[in-house]
């Protein structure tokens, strides 16, 4: 759990339920220096309760999928209940996974590599990515901006 120990607590709800097996941070770190580090999120949002949450994985792309191979995550999606959305979902776990990524980086000194995100919504991905400028006052602007700022911030490239 060192990798989420050395987060700053604005960025601890993005990884607030992990699950890190011994070793497999390491593991994870020397795939993503190797530029083969994969990783998937989804999203859901409960509209009888208002409540968005995510969940995402990373792994080595040669490693089996299993268990106790992967660095599994979900999260809360922040904000109000008015503000929460399927795609406001899939957004916090875009950020899980780089916030993750990001921690990772830093705890392994990593200074070059690659991962590759998988997603079910286009749409996420390619807002996620782009490089136009946003709106304040457009709809998940914060996590939009968030993941932007993450993905300039990480010293490696990301694929979606």
């Amino acid at each position: 759990q060192e990798a989420v120990n050395v987060l700053p607590e604005s960025e601890k709800w993005a990884v607030e339920s992990c699950h890190i097996p011994d070793n497999v941070d390491f593991v994870i770190a020397q795939a993503i220096r190797n530029g083969i580090a994969v990783a998937a999120s989804n999203g859901s949002y409960d509209e009888a309760t208002g409540i968005a949450t995510s969940g995402y994985q990373l792994c080595s792309a040669t490693t089996e999928l299993q268990f106790d191979n992967l660095i599994t995550g979900a999260n809360q999606s922040p904000g109000e209940a008015e503000d929460q959305s399927s795609y406001r979902s899939k957004l916090a776990g875009i950020l899980g996974v780089l916030v993750m990524v990001q921690s990772l980086c830093t705890l392994y000194e990593i200074q070059e590599g690659a991962i590759e995100v998988a997603l079910d919504n286009k749409s996420a991905a390619e807002q996620s990515a782009g490089d136009w400028l946003l709106r304040p006052r457009q709809r998940d602007y914060d996590m939009l901006l968030d993941i932007r700022s993450c993905l300039q911030e990480l010293p490696i490239q990301v694929n979606f």
